[in-house]
Protein backbone atom coordinates (compact mmCIF):
# COMPACT_ATOMS: atom_id res chain seq x y z
CA UNK A 1 0.00 0.00 0.00
CA UNK A 2 1.86 3.10 -1.27
CA UNK A 3 1.71 6.49 1.41
CA UNK A 4 -0.70 8.75 0.20
CA UNK A 5 -0.41 12.72 0.44
CA UNK A 6 -3.35 12.29 2.89
CA UNK A 7 -1.59 9.91 5.15
CA UNK A 8 -0.86 11.88 8.47
CA UNK A 9 2.55 10.69 10.21
CA UNK A 10 1.92 9.73 14.21
CA UNK A 11 5.31 8.45 14.79
CA UNK A 12 8.94 8.49 13.23
CA UNK A 13 11.68 5.76 14.45
CA UNK A 14 14.64 6.37 12.84
CA UNK A 15 17.39 2.60 13.09
CA UNK A 16 21.10 3.64 13.47
CA UNK A 17 22.98 5.17 11.29
CA UNK A 18 19.92 5.81 9.45
CA UNK A 19 19.53 2.82 7.65
CA UNK A 20 16.48 1.55 8.31
CA UNK A 21 13.67 3.99 8.64
CA UNK A 22 10.63 3.20 10.51
CA UNK A 23 7.38 5.19 10.64
CA UNK A 24 3.37 4.77 11.72
CA UNK A 25 0.26 6.77 9.83
CA UNK A 26 -2.13 8.11 11.86
CA UNK A 27 -5.21 7.14 9.39
CA UNK A 28 -4.93 3.55 9.01
CA UNK A 29 -2.44 3.13 11.61
CA UNK A 30 0.22 1.02 9.88
CA UNK A 31 3.66 1.15 10.09
CA UNK A 32 6.01 1.24 7.42
CA UNK A 33 9.58 0.42 6.44
CA UNK A 34 12.48 1.21 4.29
CA UNK A 35 16.09 1.31 4.46
CA UNK A 36 18.66 -1.27 4.53
CA UNK A 37 17.37 -4.73 4.76
CA UNK A 38 20.52 -7.17 4.23
CA UNK A 39 19.26 -9.23 7.69
CA UNK A 40 15.57 -8.86 7.35
CA UNK A 41 15.73 -5.89 9.81
CA UNK A 42 12.49 -4.06 7.65
CA UNK A 43 10.68 -7.47 8.54
CA UNK A 44 8.93 -7.15 5.72
CA UNK A 45 9.25 -10.70 4.85
CA UNK A 46 11.96 -10.33 2.76
CA UNK A 47 15.55 -9.09 2.59
CA UNK A 48 15.78 -6.94 -0.29
CA UNK A 49 16.70 -2.97 0.15
CA UNK A 50 13.75 -0.99 0.25
CA UNK A 51 14.10 2.79 -1.51
CA UNK A 52 9.97 3.26 -1.00
CA UNK A 53 8.27 3.40 2.75
CA UNK A 54 6.77 -0.31 2.82
CA UNK A 55 4.00 -1.78 4.72
CA UNK A 56 4.71 -4.07 7.23
CA UNK A 57 2.04 -6.31 6.49
CA UNK A 58 2.36 -8.23 9.78
CA UNK A 59 1.89 -6.06 12.27
CA UNK A 60 -1.66 -4.45 10.47
CA UNK A 61 -3.78 -3.14 13.42
CA UNK A 62 -1.19 -3.66 16.02
CA UNK A 63 -0.62 -0.33 18.53
CA UNK A 64 3.19 0.38 18.53
CA UNK A 65 4.53 1.81 21.35
CA UNK A 66 8.24 1.94 19.79
CA UNK A 67 10.34 0.88 17.12
CA UNK A 68 14.40 0.61 17.65
CA UNK A 69 16.82 -0.66 14.96
CA UNK A 70 20.30 -1.37 14.79
CA UNK A 71 22.28 -2.30 12.48
CA UNK A 72 21.32 -5.79 11.94
CA UNK A 73 17.87 -6.19 13.71
CA UNK A 74 14.51 -4.39 14.37
CA UNK A 75 13.20 -4.83 17.65
CA UNK A 76 9.32 -3.59 18.33
CA UNK A 77 7.05 -3.24 21.59
CA UNK A 78 3.12 -2.97 21.92
CA UNK A 79 1.19 -0.13 23.64
CA UNK A 80 0.14 -3.94 25.27
CA UNK A 81 3.94 -4.75 26.29
CA UNK A 82 4.22 -7.04 23.87
CA UNK A 83 7.65 -7.36 22.24
CA UNK A 84 8.59 -8.38 18.52
CA UNK A 85 11.79 -8.47 16.59
CA UNK A 86 13.22 -9.54 13.26
CA UNK A 87 16.68 -9.36 11.45
CA UNK A 88 19.83 -11.19 12.55
CA UNK A 89 19.21 -14.35 14.14
CA UNK A 90 22.67 -13.10 17.24
CA UNK A 91 20.92 -10.29 17.71
CA UNK A 92 17.26 -10.50 17.25
CA UNK A 93 16.16 -12.68 20.61
CA UNK A 94 15.20 -15.61 18.95
CA UNK A 95 18.63 -17.45 17.84
CA UNK A 96 17.09 -17.72 14.30
CA UNK A 97 16.71 -15.74 11.37
CA UNK A 98 13.50 -13.78 11.01
CA UNK A 99 12.62 -11.64 8.28
CA UNK A 100 8.91 -10.54 9.58
CA UNK A 101 8.26 -9.04 13.58
CA UNK A 102 7.95 -12.37 15.11
CA UNK A 103 7.26 -12.46 19.19
CA UNK A 104 9.98 -13.56 21.41
CA UNK A 105 8.64 -16.45 23.11
CA UNK A 106 10.88 -15.63 26.51
CA UNK A 107 8.87 -12.46 26.95
CA UNK A 108 5.45 -13.59 25.76
CA UNK A 109 4.19 -13.00 29.11
CA UNK A 110 6.21 -10.15 30.35
CA UNK A 111 4.62 -6.88 29.70
CA UNK A 112 7.77 -4.80 28.39
CA UNK A 113 7.77 -0.79 29.12
CA UNK A 114 11.14 0.42 28.31
CA UNK A 115 13.33 -0.88 24.86
CA UNK A 116 16.81 0.24 24.36
CA UNK A 117 19.40 -0.76 21.52
CA UNK A 118 22.47 -1.07 20.67
CA UNK A 119 24.64 -1.73 17.59
CA UNK A 120 24.80 -5.20 18.69
CA UNK A 121 22.61 -5.74 21.82
CA UNK A 122 19.14 -5.11 23.56
CA UNK A 123 17.84 -3.85 26.69
CA UNK A 124 14.10 -3.99 27.64
CA UNK A 125 12.51 -3.33 30.87
CA UNK A 126 9.33 -5.15 32.28
CA UNK A 127 6.48 -3.42 34.55
CA UNK A 128 7.60 -5.76 37.09
CA UNK A 129 11.13 -4.23 37.20
CA UNK A 130 13.22 -6.96 35.56
CA UNK A 131 15.74 -5.91 33.41
CA UNK A 132 16.60 -8.86 30.17
CA UNK A 133 19.36 -8.67 27.77
CA UNK A 134 20.45 -10.39 24.58
CA UNK A 135 23.43 -10.02 21.33
CA UNK A 136 26.94 -9.13 22.06
CA UNK A 137 28.53 -8.64 24.95
CA UNK A 138 32.10 -8.72 24.62
CA UNK A 139 32.36 -5.38 26.04
CA UNK A 140 30.29 -5.71 28.94
CA UNK A 141 27.06 -4.45 27.31
CA UNK A 142 25.28 -6.04 30.29
CA UNK A 143 26.18 -8.52 33.04
CA UNK A 144 23.98 -11.50 33.32
CA UNK A 145 22.95 -14.05 36.24
CA UNK A 146 24.48 -17.03 34.41
CA UNK A 147 27.65 -14.63 32.99
CA UNK A 148 26.57 -15.71 29.55
CA UNK A 149 29.47 -13.55 26.89
CA UNK A 150 27.00 -13.44 23.69
CA UNK A 151 23.33 -14.86 24.94
CA UNK A 152 21.18 -15.25 21.86
CA UNK A 153 17.97 -15.20 23.94
CA UNK A 154 16.56 -12.41 26.33
CA UNK A 155 18.26 -13.46 29.83
CA UNK A 156 17.15 -12.08 33.42
CA UNK A 157 19.85 -9.04 34.37
CA UNK A 158 21.43 -8.65 38.04
CA UNK A 159 24.65 -6.39 38.66
CA UNK A 160 28.09 -7.31 39.85
CA UNK A 161 28.42 -6.12 43.18
CA UNK A 162 24.91 -6.23 44.35
CA UNK A 163 21.89 -9.55 45.33
CA UNK A 164 20.71 -11.11 42.61
CA UNK A 165 17.24 -9.54 43.51
CA UNK A 166 18.54 -6.20 43.46
CA UNK A 167 16.80 -5.09 40.76
CA UNK A 168 13.23 -5.94 42.07
CA UNK A 169 13.02 -2.67 44.05
CA UNK A 170 11.48 -1.33 41.39
CA UNK A 171 13.69 1.73 41.16
CA UNK A 172 14.81 1.66 37.94
CA UNK A 173 13.78 4.93 36.42
CA UNK A 174 15.63 4.90 32.72
CA UNK A 175 17.41 2.46 30.40
CA UNK A 176 19.89 2.87 27.63
CA UNK A 177 22.48 1.56 24.96
CA UNK A 178 24.83 3.21 23.30
CA UNK A 179 27.75 1.64 20.76
CA UNK A 180 29.65 -0.39 23.25
CA UNK A 181 28.37 0.40 26.48
CA UNK A 182 25.07 0.45 28.48
CA UNK A 183 23.23 2.63 30.86
CA UNK A 184 20.75 2.51 33.73
CA UNK A 185 19.36 5.39 35.73
CA UNK A 186 18.52 4.08 39.34
CA UNK A 187 16.67 6.16 41.92
CA UNK A 188 17.95 5.19 45.26
CA UNK A 189 16.26 8.31 47.13
CA UNK A 190 13.45 8.34 48.65
CA UNK A 191 13.40 4.73 49.41
CA UNK A 192 12.00 5.95 52.96
CA UNK A 193 9.42 7.64 52.04
CA UNK A 194 8.60 5.00 49.76
CA UNK A 195 8.49 2.11 52.92
CA UNK A 196 6.03 4.77 55.37
CA UNK A 197 4.08 5.24 52.38
CA UNK A 198 3.38 1.86 51.45
CA UNK A 199 3.03 1.20 55.43
CA UNK A 200 0.17 3.91 55.50
CA UNK A 201 -1.54 2.70 52.59
CA UNK A 202 -2.05 -0.83 54.40
CA UNK A 203 -2.99 0.48 57.25
CA UNK A 204 -1.91 -2.10 59.06
CA UNK A 205 -0.39 -2.04 62.63
CA UNK A 206 -1.35 1.51 63.48
CA UNK A 207 -1.96 2.49 67.38
CA UNK A 208 -4.39 4.83 66.85
CA UNK A 209 -6.76 7.08 64.79
CA UNK A 210 -7.78 10.82 63.35
CA UNK A 211 -11.37 12.07 62.33
CA UNK A 212 -14.63 12.33 63.04
CA UNK A 213 -16.89 9.01 63.72
CA UNK A 214 -17.73 6.83 61.32
CA UNK A 215 -14.51 8.23 59.29
CA UNK A 216 -11.77 7.79 61.34
CA UNK A 217 -8.46 7.01 59.82
CA UNK A 218 -5.62 4.69 61.27
CA UNK A 219 -2.60 5.88 61.83
CA UNK A 220 1.19 5.45 63.50
CA UNK A 221 1.03 7.94 66.70
CA UNK A 222 4.62 8.50 66.73
CA UNK A 223 5.70 9.41 63.54
CA UNK A 224 2.24 11.82 63.03
CA UNK A 225 2.99 13.40 66.51
CA UNK A 226 6.73 14.05 65.83
CA UNK A 227 6.19 15.74 62.65
CA UNK A 228 3.62 18.31 63.71
CA UNK A 229 4.75 18.53 66.60
CA UNK A 230 1.51 17.91 68.40
CA UNK A 231 -0.07 15.24 70.35
CA UNK A 232 -2.91 13.16 68.77
CA UNK A 233 -5.43 14.70 71.43
CA UNK A 234 -4.46 17.85 70.39
CA UNK A 235 -4.65 16.72 66.49
CA UNK A 236 -7.86 16.12 66.74
CA UNK A 237 -9.11 18.87 68.96
CA UNK A 238 -8.53 21.19 66.43
CA UNK A 239 -9.17 19.15 63.34
CA UNK A 240 -11.84 17.72 64.37
CA UNK A 241 -13.53 20.21 67.25
CA UNK A 242 -15.64 23.10 65.61
CA UNK A 243 -14.37 23.44 62.49
CA UNK A 244 -14.34 20.12 61.40
CA UNK A 245 -12.48 19.21 58.43
CA UNK A 246 -13.26 15.93 55.55
CA UNK A 247 -12.14 12.78 54.75
CA UNK A 248 -10.62 13.67 52.07
CA UNK A 249 -8.85 17.18 53.72
CA UNK A 250 -7.46 14.27 56.53
CA UNK A 251 -6.24 12.39 53.83
CA UNK A 252 -4.41 15.50 52.16
CA UNK A 253 -3.11 15.67 55.20
CA UNK A 254 -1.64 12.59 56.10
CA UNK A 255 0.15 11.75 52.86
CA UNK A 256 2.36 14.56 53.88
CA UNK A 257 3.18 13.17 57.38
CA UNK A 258 3.74 10.11 55.88
CA UNK A 259 5.84 10.59 52.27
CA UNK A 260 5.61 14.60 52.05
CA UNK A 261 3.02 14.67 49.32
CA UNK A 262 1.49 17.71 48.77
CA UNK A 263 -1.68 17.03 46.77
CA UNK A 264 -3.45 20.35 47.21
CA UNK A 265 -1.80 23.20 48.29
CA UNK A 266 -4.59 25.18 49.66
CA UNK A 267 -6.25 22.42 51.71
CA UNK A 268 -2.93 21.87 53.08
CA UNK A 269 -2.39 25.34 54.03
CA UNK A 270 -6.26 25.49 55.93
CA UNK A 271 -4.89 22.69 57.97
CA UNK A 272 -2.06 23.79 59.11
CA UNK A 273 -3.53 27.05 60.13
CA UNK A 274 -5.83 25.09 62.12
CA UNK A 275 -3.19 23.45 63.65
CA UNK A 276 -1.40 26.74 64.00
CA UNK A 277 1.47 25.76 62.18
CA UNK A 278 3.81 27.38 59.96
CA UNK A 279 3.21 27.05 55.96
CA UNK A 280 4.72 26.08 54.29
CA UNK A 281 6.70 23.86 56.41
CA UNK A 282 10.47 24.65 56.26
CA UNK A 283 12.87 23.29 54.43
CA UNK A 284 14.22 21.65 57.41
CA UNK A 285 11.03 19.99 58.10
CA UNK A 286 10.98 17.47 55.52
CA UNK A 287 10.20 13.58 55.94
CA UNK A 288 14.04 12.52 55.99
CA UNK A 289 15.22 14.85 57.94
CA UNK A 290 12.30 14.34 60.73
CA UNK A 291 13.32 10.91 60.77
CA UNK A 292 16.18 11.62 61.09
CA UNK A 293 15.82 13.36 64.03
CA UNK A 294 13.43 10.71 65.52
CA UNK A 295 15.92 8.78 66.02
CA UNK A 296 17.71 10.75 68.91
CA UNK A 297 14.18 11.27 70.56
CA UNK A 298 14.54 7.61 72.83
CA UNK A 299 11.57 9.02 74.86
CA UNK A 300 9.30 8.10 72.14
CA UNK A 301 10.42 4.77 70.92
CA UNK A 302 8.15 2.15 71.63
CA UNK A 303 9.85 -1.20 71.12
CA UNK A 304 12.73 -2.64 72.16
CA UNK A 305 15.18 -5.43 70.53
CA UNK A 306 16.75 -7.20 73.01
CA UNK A 307 20.50 -8.60 71.89
CA UNK A 308 21.56 -11.04 73.37
CA UNK A 309 25.10 -10.73 75.13
CA UNK A 310 25.99 -14.33 76.44
CA UNK A 311 24.84 -17.36 73.76
CA UNK A 312 23.74 -19.80 76.32
CA UNK A 313 20.61 -21.37 74.77
CA UNK A 314 19.87 -19.75 71.67
CA UNK A 315 16.92 -21.35 70.64
CA UNK A 316 15.10 -20.27 74.06
CA UNK A 317 12.69 -17.73 74.34
CA UNK A 318 12.90 -15.15 76.75
CA UNK A 319 10.61 -13.16 78.62
CA UNK A 320 10.00 -11.15 81.61
CA UNK A 321 11.39 -13.29 84.22
CA UNK A 322 13.86 -14.70 82.74
CA UNK A 323 15.10 -11.63 81.45
CA UNK A 324 15.54 -10.25 85.04
CA UNK A 325 16.63 -13.82 86.47
CA UNK A 326 19.58 -13.34 83.29
CA UNK A 327 20.17 -9.40 84.61
CA UNK A 328 23.27 -8.67 82.22
CA UNK A 329 22.79 -11.12 79.48
CA UNK A 330 21.09 -8.82 77.25
CA UNK A 331 21.11 -5.51 75.96
CA UNK A 332 17.90 -3.37 74.80
CA UNK A 333 18.29 -1.49 71.43
CA UNK A 334 15.39 1.03 71.71
CA UNK A 335 13.15 1.94 68.29
CA UNK A 336 9.57 2.58 67.28
CA UNK A 337 7.95 -0.35 66.01
CA UNK A 338 6.46 1.59 62.90
CA UNK A 339 9.92 2.23 61.71
CA UNK A 340 10.63 -1.72 61.77
CA UNK A 341 7.29 -2.42 60.10
CA UNK A 342 8.15 -0.31 57.36
CA UNK A 343 11.57 -0.86 56.46
CA UNK A 344 12.14 -4.16 57.31
CA UNK A 345 10.02 -7.38 55.91
CA UNK A 346 11.06 -9.87 58.41
CA UNK A 347 9.31 -7.46 61.46
CA UNK A 348 6.05 -7.22 59.37
CA UNK A 349 5.66 -10.89 58.61
CA UNK A 350 6.88 -11.32 63.03
CA UNK A 351 4.08 -9.08 63.95
CA UNK A 352 1.47 -10.36 61.45
CA UNK A 353 2.69 -13.82 63.44
CA UNK A 354 1.89 -12.39 66.55
CA UNK A 355 -1.32 -12.78 68.04
CA UNK A 356 -2.18 -8.33 68.83
CA UNK A 357 -3.58 -9.40 72.09
CA UNK A 358 -0.20 -10.36 73.14
CA UNK A 359 0.35 -6.60 72.73
CA UNK A 360 4.79 -7.13 72.60
CA UNK A 361 6.85 -4.26 72.96
CA UNK A 362 9.65 -6.28 72.68
CA UNK A 363 11.54 -9.36 70.40
CA UNK A 364 14.85 -11.32 71.10
CA UNK A 365 17.69 -11.18 68.04
CA UNK A 366 18.19 -14.25 66.75
CA UNK A 367 21.18 -13.31 64.05
CA UNK A 368 23.90 -13.53 66.41
CA UNK A 369 25.15 -10.71 64.70
CA UNK A 370 27.46 -7.92 67.24
CA UNK A 371 25.32 -5.15 68.72
CA UNK A 372 27.50 -2.64 67.17
CA UNK A 373 26.39 -4.24 63.37
CA UNK A 374 22.54 -3.98 64.47
CA UNK A 375 22.85 -1.01 66.28
CA UNK A 376 24.37 0.26 62.74
CA UNK A 377 21.14 -1.45 60.93
CA UNK A 378 18.62 0.58 62.92
CA UNK A 379 20.43 3.73 62.22
CA UNK A 380 19.93 3.38 58.83
CA UNK A 381 16.31 2.34 59.30
CA UNK A 382 16.03 6.35 60.00
CA UNK A 383 18.66 7.96 58.08
CA UNK A 384 19.09 6.34 55.09
CA UNK A 385 22.59 5.79 55.56
CA UNK A 386 25.48 3.56 56.87
CA UNK A 387 28.12 5.33 58.97
CA UNK A 388 30.87 4.02 60.91
CA UNK A 389 34.36 4.04 62.23
CA UNK A 390 37.93 3.03 61.83
CA UNK A 391 37.55 1.69 65.65
CA UNK A 392 33.99 -0.34 64.76
CA UNK A 393 35.85 -3.02 63.12
CA UNK A 394 34.22 -1.94 59.65
CA UNK A 395 35.57 -5.57 57.81
CA UNK A 396 33.44 -7.34 60.38
CA UNK A 397 30.45 -5.00 60.40
CA UNK A 398 30.11 -5.36 56.66
CA UNK A 399 30.70 -8.74 56.11
CA UNK A 400 27.55 -9.12 59.24
CA UNK A 401 25.30 -6.37 57.62
CA UNK A 402 26.16 -7.74 54.32
CA UNK A 403 24.09 -11.39 55.71
CA UNK A 404 21.64 -9.08 57.66
CA UNK A 405 20.20 -7.37 54.09
CA UNK A 406 18.59 -10.94 53.37
CA UNK A 407 17.31 -11.99 56.97
CA UNK A 408 15.81 -8.62 57.72
CA UNK A 409 13.98 -9.21 54.18
CA UNK A 410 14.93 -5.16 53.75
CA UNK A 411 12.19 -3.43 51.39
CA UNK A 412 15.40 -0.77 49.56
CA UNK A 413 18.02 -3.31 49.23
CA UNK A 414 19.73 -1.59 46.64
CA UNK A 415 19.77 1.46 48.48
CA UNK A 416 21.48 -0.52 51.34
CA UNK A 417 24.04 -2.20 49.47
CA UNK A 418 25.18 0.68 47.26
CA UNK A 419 26.24 2.03 51.11
CA UNK A 420 27.65 -1.15 51.81
CA UNK A 421 29.98 -0.66 49.18
CA UNK A 422 30.71 3.10 49.97
CA UNK A 423 31.92 1.87 53.42
CA UNK A 424 34.03 -0.94 51.72
CA UNK A 425 35.49 2.23 49.17
CA UNK A 426 35.97 4.35 52.40
CA UNK A 427 38.19 1.59 54.22
CA UNK A 428 39.52 -0.30 51.62
CA UNK A 429 38.12 -3.63 52.11
CA UNK A 430 37.88 -6.38 49.50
Amino acid sequence: MPVSAQDKVSKIFAGIFAMSFFFITSKVDLLYACGSNYYGQLGIGSTVEQIKPTVVQNIKGSKILTVNSSISFSILITNEGQTYSCGNKKTNGHGAQKNIFTLIPQLKEKKVIQLATGSNGTLVLTDQNELYGWGYNEDFYYPTEEDKINPKYPTKISLPGFSRNYLGSKDMIQIACGSNVSFLYLDFKNTLSKDLRLLFESQKFCDCEIGTLGNQIPVHKAIVEFRTKLTIDQIQNKLFGEKSINKEQTLNYLKWIYYDEISDLEKLEQIFNLLELTFPPSVDNTLEKDIAQLYKDDDSKDFKILVKIEDDNPDKDIDDEEEEDKEGKYEEIPVHKFILLARSGLFRAMFDYVNEKDNTNKVQDYTNKSIKSLKILIKYFYTNSIEMTADQNPELIVDELSDAVEYYQLNDQCNFESQLLKIKKQFELN
